[in-house]
């Protein structure tokens, strides 16, 4: 699997999407402390290998986002400052691979504030107690 096609919407683009939700909720890790100006929220998926996404901006900052030229399954999420007074909502969608939303998948966000490396946000398939790989600290082991 392999990420591709990172897609700007417009708030109504976004809302003409047909969303599915996630049938388990992803998982979600960090590593450090991403800049906590910007907020990313996964919203479904648009069809079988797109996931639907958006990204709130406190007020006084702008994020931009790219694929990672060199991490897999990774986007490159930089804080900026910025004179709006209000907080900016941005919408997007991400390829994740043929047939994603019946895989496993990872998507990680490294973020960094003015090109300066704070964190990385982690997001994975949500299991549930019946997907093959499903693994619990507190299973009983027979």
């Amino acid at each position: 699997m392999a990420i591709s096609k990172l897609t700007s919407l417009t708030y109504d683009q976004y809302r003409a999407l047909i969303i599915t939700p996630f049938q388990v909720t992803p998982g979600k890790s960090q590593t450090g402390t991403p800049d906590p100006n910007a907020q990313i929220n996964l919203s479904g998926w648009v069809g079988t290998d797109t996931i639907a996404f958006i990204i709130n901006d406190n007020a006084g900052t702008q994020a931009s986002l790219s694929i990672d030229a060199v991490n897999p399954n990774t986007l490159d999420l930089n804080v900026t400052n910025n004179i709006s007074p209000t907080a900016i909502t941005t919408y997007w969608t991400i390829n994740m691979g043929a047939n994603a939303i019946n895989n496993n998948w990872d998507l990680s966000f490294d973020v960094a504030a003015n090109n300066t490396n704070t964190g990385k946000w982690k997001f994975v398939k949500g299991k549930s107690q019946g997907d093959d790989d499903f693994k619990r600290g507190d299973e009983k082991k027979y």
